[in-house]
């Protein structure tokens, strides 16, 4: 098949007219041949049957004659004479004469000599050895022999007496020559063999060459071995010695003799089938020619009718796959199955020219989709990436052309002057000038028709598809077309609703901007604006974090870090595991006699008093030493890498420098200072209690009037009272000590309750209530932080599923510490806690401060993470005391801030603080995030927090931490159908 298939289709029909036709008659031919061949060799075996016949009717008259001839003779009653006559010899002689087959004729005595013949001998012959003889009188019956010297035959009967005893032997010879002679007259085929055999195998007669034959014996031949096997009468086909093969017809002589003599004729195969042969031959030239005209015939004919059709067929299909659409057949769309097959080609090749041509109207469309997906995912990037607005433009402008392939770009902002112009702020590609004369304008005048003005109008798109014919494009038609602009489109770049601009785009090819790649531009020009307004956004949410933070962690009286600040640095300074802090000194400063100052000056000039006193210690200070103003009017000294000895160093030069007077409103003033210092790892590893401890440590150089002191833990009275009060503490966690009160929370837009806050209280036996204040720290500085905060937890959930019990569903809010936030197991505690009270996750709010979180933001965050995914609610507390950058703000998963109670608490006398509370809302709006004032005093608070658009209240004016059944009661008379009627409460 694998060589067929490369056959041509001339070949195929040639081969096809061989099979179908020529082997079948080729077969035919065959067959019949054989059977000629069959025939042929049933004539062969035929004559050769005849000529057996014939000279079997021949030969067997001559032994039936000269049988009767001598059983005649041997019944005569004067044989017996005859035998001793003298008259016998010339008796035979005379019988001789008239059977010219005999050459002898005699009588011999039953014991073997010859008393008469017919031919004179000279001595007497015996017989008695003649194995004839022998049979004859043995059986007494016709016997045949052949004599040794002569050529011929003997024939013997016994001639009986009276008595029926064997008296004489009548024999006679019968003349083989004359056999030969006989069967030489029998009409045989060229080649044939006729001859005469005894039962020894010896040849009697042979035709042809009698003389060479006769005698001869035949007995190992395949010949006579079937003449044996056949038991004298059959047929054989035998080659003879010389190389011709004959088919051989035999029979046996009814002699009435033991010894047979058999008779055989072979005729040659040729000799039967000549006429065969020259009809086979006739029928082979016949068979040739007609093979020959066929194929001939196949072959022009084909050509004619089928090959040169499908060569047209097959060079057309050729060109269709080298790319020629226009590729036909050229040949009559006829009825007949090539006239269909073409006629469906060359309908096929048309379609393919139709499709073709929709195809590459298609590609050429897609072509420019794909330019314009290149161009906005190049500018989603870009956008990411972008700093500010002015790259963000170039950048844009650029990857239009460069990306999206188009001829040029630019971005044109509006003016709000007379003429309302569009000034071109950024542009990519080949301009040449262009925008240098180009006089826009997005007014509804003559220049303002443009594709430009109209997008700025009409807020969509505008399309020019063909500069050459639009009339909107011919004021800048010819610079247009100078530099290959073909078509332009006009995208409104649109910030909050409003134009602000356009983006132009200009290809060289024509009836562009059709389809989705317009969608897909105005999706551009989409991304263009969000990134636009998303920087603009950036720098006034930059700006305003600043101001917070500056507002948050700087004094903005002195200048100088504030508490908040101080403390986190310190902080910072612990957690730094690679700096090297392995020691240093803290100062405390207070100014003696402040308060004296402040009542009798005003507190305006003791804010200068202030500044004078922190910038002069600023001024005698080292850059690498933090000064800060803690509050009131202490102030705060950080001494990295320091000793005691360096630390009362600067304690003395600090006092030195205040030793002149200070000038404040025309009054010279003298300000002393009382120094405390503490020193880290000494007095403790922790900013507050170090804080904690150089304030002790001002208190004791106030009281020893040294005017500094360091901190002496044997003069700190706290310590012992401390550590019983941590044990009694420990006791109280596990004792049940600890009770909650809950602080309601309300929506200051609608007045309902939204939320309550859990505070811990401690009812010691013996000191009554303790103040959060001084055992929270404490829990937080002696590790018990952890199981009271799951105690708390524990507490408040017990809570909130008997009130959700009672149909009361409020989220209720609980504290955690920075130690908290370190703890690995905090996640599966809290959720184990609220599965064991059977409360819903939302039902919790946990609040966490933003030092806490700025102790380590990573952590935090992912801690913070994995809480909100459980779907509990997240909130940040004592914002503005901490240092918290936006992009920790953006990615703490909060659900509202807490602004610090001391802003609040200032806001209405500090214009500082009142913009801290004002910038902390509109931050937090902008980023999603709810705002929760705490320590709302008055109504007039109140009122200002609304009116900045702040979201929910805490504080005396709503609600006083009460125990669970004060709460209750509130809830009852302060919330009816939960909505608060603004009732005030007292301290």
């Amino acid at each position: 098949m694998a060589i067929v298939a490369h056959l041509s289709l001339r070949l195929r029909l040639l081969l096809l007219m061989l099979f179908a036709v020529l082997l079948p008659t080729a077969g035919f031919l065959l067959h019949i041949s054989a059977d000629q061949h069959r025939l042929a060799e049933a004539m062969g075996q035929h004559k050769a049957l005849h000529l057996v016949q014939s000279a079997f009717a021949a030969q067997n008259t001559i032994f039936n004659t000269a049988y009767l001839l001598l059983l005649n003779l041997s019944r005569q009653p004067l044989i017996d004479k005859l035998a001793r006559s003298q008259r016998c010899q010339t008796a035979l002689q005379e019988l001789l004469k008239t059977e010219p087959y005999y050459t002898n004729i005699g009588i011999a005595s039953i014991d073997g000599r010859v008393l008469c013949s017919a031919l004179p001998e000279r001595h007497p012959a015996n017989i008695v050895d003649r194995a004839y003889l022998r049979h004859t009188l043995a059986s007494g019956g016709f016997r045949v022999g052949r004599l040794a010297s002569k050529s011929s035959i003997n024939l013997a009967v016994p001639v009986f007496n009276a008595r029926d005893k064997p008296r004489f032997l009548l024999f006679a010879a019968l003349d083989l020559s004359r056999l030969n002679q006989i069967i030489a007259h029998i009409p045989a085929p060229p080649g044939s063999i006729l001859l005469l055999a005894d039962n020894k195998g010896s040849v009697l007669a042979h035709v042809p060459d009698p003389q060479s034959w006769t005698g001869k014996s035949i007995a190992q031949t395949p010949l006579m071995q079937a003449i044996l096997a056949h038991r004298g009468d059959g047929t054989a086909t035998i080659s003879g010695t010389d190389g011709i093969t004959r088919n051989y017809s035999f029979a046996s002589l009814p002699i009435g003799s033991a010894d047979s003599v058999y008779i055989a004729a072979g005729v040659p195969e040729t000799s039967a089938s000549p006429a065969t042969n020259r009809l086979l031959l006739r029928s082979g030239v016949i068979f040739a020619l007609f093979a020959l005209m066929a194929l001939a015939t196949v072959w022009v004919g084909s050509d004619y009718l089928i090959v040169r059709r499908m060569n047209a067929i097959r060079r057309a299909a050729g060109r269709l796959a080298d790319g020629d659409i226009s590729a036909r057949t050229g040949l009559q769309h006829s009825t007949d199955e090539l006239g269909a097959v073409a006629h469906g080609f060359d309908n096929m090749a048309a379609k393919l020219q139709r499709d073709h041509a929709q195809l590459d109207a298609v590609n050429i469309e897609l072509k420019r989709i794909n330019h314009a997906l290149k161009t906005l995912s190049s500018g989603s990037r870009a956008l990411i990436r972008a700093v500010d607005e002015k790259t963000l433009l170039a950048d844009m402008c650029r990857l239009i052309v460069d990306t999206g392939g188009y001829r040029m770009a630019w971005v044109g902002y509006i003016e709000h002057d007379a003429e309302k112009s569009i000034r071109p702020v950024a542009k990519a590609g080949l301009e040449d000038g262009y925008l240098e004369n180009l006089n826009l304008s997005w007014a509804d005048t003559s220049l303002g028709q443009g594709p430009g003005g109209v997008a700025i109008r009409s807020g969509v798109p505008c399309i020019v598809p063909d500069i050459l014919t639009d009339t909107r494009f011919a004021p800048w038609r010819n610079d247009a077309l100078r530099r290959g602009y073909v078509a332009n489109i006009c995208l409104p770049i649109k910030v909050h609703g409003v134009a602000i601009g356009i983006l132009a785009i200009y290809s060289e090819e024509h009836e562009a901007f059709t389809g989705e790649e317009v969608s897909l531009l105005e999706e551009l020009a989409e991304d263009l604006a969000f990134g636009i307004e998303t920087l603009r956004t950036r720098g006034r949410s930059e700006k305003a974090h600043e101001t917070i933070w500056r507002m948050a962690y700087y004094d903005p009286i002195t200048g100088l870090p504030n508490h908040a600040r101080f403390e986190n640095f310190i902080e910072q300074i612990l957690l730094d595991e690679d700096g090297d802090h392995s020691s240093f000194a803290l100062l405390m400063l207070d100014i003696e006699r402040f308060h004296e100052f402040n009542d009798a000056l005003g507190v305006e000039h003791g804010n200068t008093l202030l500044r004078e006193v922190g910038g002069r210690i600023r001024n005698m200070l080292p850059e690498t030493e933090m000064l800060a103003r803690m509050r009131g009017d202490n102030f705060a000294v950080l001494l990295p890498q320091s000793d005691i000895s360096y630390a009362i160093q600067t304690a003395q030069s600090i006092r030195n420098s205040l030793e002149k007077p200070f000038s404040i409103n025309e009054l010279l003033l003298d300000v002393g200072m009382n120094i405390g210092i503490a020193l880290f790892p000494q007095h403790g590893n922790q900013a507050d209690l170090l804080l904690r401890r150089a304030d002790l440590a001002v208190r004791r150089a106030r009281e020893l009037e040294s005017g500094y002191a360091v901190y002496d833990p044997v003069k700190d009275d706290d310590s012992p009272q401390r550590l019983g009060l941590v044990a009694d503490l420990r006791q109280a966690i596990e004792g049940n000590q600890l009770i909650l009160y809950y602080q309601p929370k309300i929506d200051m837009r609608n007045g309902r309750l939204c939320g309550v806050e859990a505070l811990a209280r401690w009812r010691h036996p013996i000191r009554g209530l303790v103040p959060p204040d001084q055992f929270i720290p404490l829990a937080e500085q002696s590790g018990l932080i952890r199981p009271l905060t799951y105690r708390v937890l524990e507490i408040a959930l017990q809570q909130t599923r008997a009130w959700s019990e009672s149909g009361f569903r409020v989220p209720i809010s609980v504290n955690l510490s920075a130690r908290n936030l370190r703890d690995p197991a905090l996640v599966e505690r809290i959720t184990n806690l609220i599965d064991a009270n059977g409360v819903a996750y939302e039902l919790l709010e946990l609040e966490i401060t933003e030092t806490a979180i700025m102790t380590d933001p990573n952590g935090a965050l992912d801690l913070l993470t994995r809480l909100n995914n459980k779907g509990i609610t997240l909130a940040i507390d004592d914002f503005g005391t901490g240092y918290s950058s936006l992009s920790y703000l953006k990615k703490l998963p909060s659900d509202s801030i807490k602004i610090d109670k001391s802003f609040v608490i200032d806001m209405l006398t500090n214009k500082d603080s009142a913009a801290i509370v004002r910038s902390t809302i509109a931050l937090a709006h902008d980023l999603d995030i709810s705002v929760i004032a705490e320590g709302i005093e008055c109504d007039l608070a109140w009122q200002q927090l609304a009116a900045l658009g702040c979201d929910m209240a805490q504080g005396y004016h709503v609600g006083r931490p009460m125990p669970v059944i004060e709460f209750d009661q509130w809830l009852r008379q302060s919330c009816p159908g939960e909505v608060w009627n603004g009732r005030k409460y007292a301290n």
